[in-house]
């Protein structure tokens, strides 16, 4: 039941950090020059975070879970905004029901991908706005192994690839605007059950929207709207 409000952190190595936790909440809280600025370890659960905003941190909320220290459960991620971070925006490893909404990471330079989730259990990333700074080598959302996930809404651009999908899970990619990535806006790699549609792909160059690598399978994608590339 801990409770973190308006809260300023300020060129530290962490702000927050905590492991068998549950229901806690951090609201209006801001950070700059902060490595990580909230940090969850094991055995956590519902845990809350909303309008919180970092500005040239390392990474705004990271969560990473060893397989034998058990997963942790249910966390909430809205309304928050991260400017200028040099790591992963957000960082969630071995956890589930991960919902990150209304969010925004804008101009960040490092990092595998603003939002890097790996090995758990569903997930979504709704309604947010995402950016790397131009010529960075980042994904805007970066699935490794999981099992059900979906991406919707989103506005990403200036990214290396805007989704990269590399997992055996079901994962949909509905109802984005694609525009200005470097490489591919959908990357998928040893993927199944993968469900694109209704979203606008307006990357320009030779770039190519949707790419499939590595034995992929079941793939859908309908009702999309492609502009400005050499190949769909």
């Amino acid at each position: 039941w801990v409770s973190t409000e308006n809260c300023h952190f300020e060129g530290l190595l962490g702000g927050v950090w905590y492991d068998r936790g549950g229901f806690c909440q951090f609201t209006e809280n801001t950070a700059k020059d902060t490595f990580i600025v909230f940090e969850i370890s094991e055995l956590s659960m519902f845990s809350y975070f909303l309008d919180n905003e970092a500005d040239s941190c390392g990474t705004l909320i990271k969560a990473v879970v060893s397989p034998s220290g058990g997963v942790s459960n249910g966390i909430m991620i809205k309304r928050c905004k991260s400017y200028n971070a040099y790591k992963e925006d957000i960082y969630i490893t071995e956890n589930q029901a991960v919902f990150i909404e209304s969010c925004e990471f804008i101009g960040g330079s490092g990092g595998k991908a603003a939002v890097y989730f790996e090995n758990h259990i569903d997930s979504g990333v709704d309604n947010c706005i995402i950016s790397s700074k131009p010529g960075s080598a980042r994904a805007g959302v970066m699935y490794a192994n999981l099992a059900f996930g979906s991406i919707t809404g989103n506005k990403i651009t200036d990214c290396s690839n805007a989704v990269s999908i590399h997992s055996r899970g079901v994962v949909t990619v509905t109802d984005n605007e694609f525009e200005n990535n470097s490489g591919s806006d959908v990357l998928l790699r040893s993927c199944s059950e993968i469900y694109i549609a209704r979203n606008k792909f307006k990357t320009a160059g030779s770039a190519i929207p949707v790419r499939g690598e590595k034995e992929n399978s079941l793939i859908t994608v309908t009702d999309n709207v492609f502009a400005h590339s050499s190949y769909d």
